[in-house]
């Protein structure tokens, strides 16, 4: 995130003030208390009438107008008001110095919805008024309120001040609260990169010290795996002994990740990963040690790879089949065609896989074989019955170069379903990016590549959302020289633009923008100059009438149900819309279009590849709910006020998702249900009970 005011602003009395804050949170501590950071809101009623108004200005963006409301004598309707502004987030003055303001509040829930905001403007200019919210006598103060102080400042604060937030040293393990907003605070440095020696440091200590709050642990484990440019090689005994020895598997799934980080010259740390893979019943500990893994050379990841092909766990067996089709190794080709034909496995999405890791990595010098794996696939393809097998099946052929001409016919056939010509354009880009390309096609390189290129610009003027979306992502790679091709000539991609229809086709809209601003040689940043959709869509209030804390939602599959509660008092417009779009039998059919392994599993595209959306755009809802656990259900989105019908449900805590994405939902039963999901499993309906008998 690029800071818009210079550091310089901010006077050395402000960071000095900072550094007695932070010294004195090592003379207090804040007891024994367990961390228990706010998950949920002052008690209202959303037909109340004035809590709908305050609502519906933050759907609005109506800033001037919301600001009213700081004045209420209500400290409800003061409570909703500063928490409006974490989702408006609004960095203007007057915004910042209402909620500076508010954090004075006599009511603690006031107080600590200012705090947020504040926070979640993610702007150096609230950085100040966080620092005087923290209140330095520990003792008597609200820690809670203290731990959001810390995690703003990681939020909007500059560099120097991660040096002041890691100052203390002398926590102790009672110190839940401030152990955790600090661990947060680090965390959300490195996700905007900015990272220090001393912070990685200190990381390492909570994420390996089994005696820290395992929130803690958590936060910095996330920290470790996720931070960008950090070398972990001097941390390398602790590590691999907390992948060894600790038992929350939360937090090793997000520390294995930071295994790629630590040079491993002696491979104690791929030991470590091995044992815990072995030992491991969780198949999402058993994904992360694999995606650690392929940052190892083949021979070593071998054995382990090759074992997982046989796990009883369908996710772990596709994982180690993506795996072999990207990495694979021309000795193994024999092995990759033979689970590819072995008639005891059922699910065509492995044995398809399989086949495809055969042909992408067979010799040359077996012009027969490879002739044979591609016309079986080939077969598959014309006999397959499913969109998404035949999608697959497509882009298991993108691994022989040779098949080009035929990706860009299946691009082209009006007539082809939207998966198909999606993946179609993402299998050219895939065969472009072949670093082998220029030796498979010799003399003919050139005209391949031509052809290939003339591909992408006929899918950016065919006015498909979803092929143009596919297309501008590789007219952006910057190994592929778009960019110079096409330098005198690319406003064929501002007349695509003007072609889409805003708000139902935003997300190829900022695709095109964004490689626009790339052969302009700008900043492809989402947010730069991209025009953003307009207030749209109202909150239907009448759909949100019934709604209690006991009313459910189950998603019915063929797999088994999933029940969610429903979280009205924090995202009303988008549980009016989900509602709204569940009892009008729109979810009935869809597809769950995309899954990624040990992250999310996606559904509810009108187009069924991702690229889909209605006439409308929701705004975004963010609350002070947290991804930290299995199950939450979000919006999914192509950035902030792009919402549509398009939901996620996450296999495990994803911090990183925190304050970005509008959470509605969370899964109370049939978790083991979500875990089995794959692409293409079918939402047969979506039931709403109301529970009215049931509230208290």
């Amino acid at each position: 995130m690029q800071l818009s005011v210079p550091a310089t602003r901010l006077s050395i009395y402000s960071i000095a003030k900072f550094f007695l804050v932070i010294v004195s949170f090592a003379i207090l501590g804040c007891g024994d208390r367990p961390v228990e950071l706010p998950s949920s809101t002052v008690a209202y009623s959303l037909n109340n009438p004035t809590v709908q108004e305050i609502f519906d200005l933050q759907d609005r963006r109506s800033s001037k107008e919301l600001m009213v409301f700081f004045n209420h004598p209500e400290a409800t309707y003061r409570y909703i008001t500063a928490m409006a502004f974490a989702s408006i987030q609004d960095t203007s003055d007057a915004v910042i110095e209402a909620l500076a303001e508010a954090t004075n509040d006599q009511d603690p829930n006031v107080r600590l919805a200012a705090i947020y905001s504040l926070g979640q403007t993610y702007h150096i200019k609230a950085t100040l008024p966080l620092v005087k919210a923290f209140k330095n006598d520990l003792a008597t103060a609200n820690n809670e309120h203290n731990a959001l102080v810390l995690e703003g400042i990681g939020k909007c604060a500059p560099k120097e001040y991660l040096d002041f937030l890691i100052k203390p040293k002398k926590y102790t393990t009672k110190d839940t609260l401030l152990l955790d907003g600090q661990a947060k605070g680090v965390y959300r440095f490195a996700l905007r990169g900015i990272t220090t020696e001393a912070a990685t440091k200190l990381m390492v200590e909570y994420a390996t010290d089994m005696s820290f709050p395992v929130n803690v642990r958590r936060t910095a484990s996330h920290y470790l795996g996720r931070a960008k440019g950090i070398d972990l090689t001097d941390y390398k005994t602790k590590i691999q002994t907390a992948i060894s020895e600790g038992k929350d598997n939360f937090a090793k799934m997000a520390l294995v990740l930071a295994a790629p980080k630590i040079e491993d010259t002696d491979t104690t740390v791929f030991k470590s990963l091995n044992k815990a893979y072995k030992l491991s019943n969780d198949y999402r500990l058993k994904i992360n040690i694999m995606r650690a893994m392929s940052g190892y050379e083949y021979p070593q990841t071998r054995t382990l790879m090759l074992n997982a092909l046989k796990d009883p766990n369908e996710n772990v067996k596709m994982a180690a089949a993506e795996y072999f089709f990207k990495n694979g190794d021309r000795k193994d080709v024999d092995i990759y065609y033979e689970f590819g034909n072995d008639s005891t496995n059922t699910d065509w999405r492995f044995t398809t896989t399989m086949l495809g890791a055969a042909l992408a990595n067979v010799s040359y010098t077996r012009s027969a074989f490879r002739k044979q794996i591609n016309e079986q696939l080939i077969a598959l393809y014309q006999n397959a019955k499913d969109d998404y097998q035949k999608a697959l099946t497509l882009r298991m052929l993108s691994g022989f170069a040779n098949n080009y001409k035929m990706l860009i016919e299946e691009a082209q056939k009006a007539d082809n379903p939207a998966i198909i010509r999606t993946t179609a354009i993402e299998g050219l880009t895939d065969i472009r990016a072949n670093p082998r390309l220029p030796a498979i096609f010799g003399e003919y390189y050139g005209g391949v590549s031509f052809l290939i290129q003339k591909a992408f610009k006929e899918a950016i003027l065919s006015e498909d959302a979803g092929v143009i979306s596919a297309a501008t992502q590789a007219l952006r790679k910057p190994e592929f020289k778009y960019n110079v091709y096409f330098r005198y000539d690319y406003d064929f991609l501002k007349m695509a633009q003007k072609k889409l229809k805003l708000p139902k086709e935003t997300e190829a809209y900022y695709d095109l923008q964004r490689t626009i601003n790339f052969f302009e040689g700008k900043d492809v940043a989402p947010d730069y100059k991209i025009e953003k959709p307009g207030y749209n869509h109202l909150i239907n209030w009448n759909e949100l009438k019934k709604i209690n804390q006991n009313s459910t939602a189950t998603i019915q599959t063929a797999k088994g149900d999933i029940v969610l509660t429903m979280y009205h008092t924090f995202s009303p417009g988008a549980l009016a819309m989900f509602l709204k779009m569940a009892n009008s039998d729109y979810y009935k059919g869809k597809t769950f279009h995309r899954v990624v392994r040990n992250f999310v599993a996606q559904g509810g595209c009108p187009r069924g590849d991702g690229y889909g959306s209605l006439d409308f755009s929701m705004r975004s809802e963010l609350g002070l709910l947290r991804y930290d656990d299995e199950g939450y259900v979000g919006l999914a989105s192509a950035g902030k006020d792009t919402e549509g019908v398009q939901f996620f449900i996450t296999h495990s805590p994803t911090p990183h998702l925190d304050g970005r994405y509008t959470i509605f939902a969370k899964v109370i039963e049939g978790m083991e249900i979500v875990h089995q999901l794959q692409v293409g499993d079918k939402i047969e309906d979506i039931i709403i009970d109301f529970n009215e008998k049931n509230v208290q």
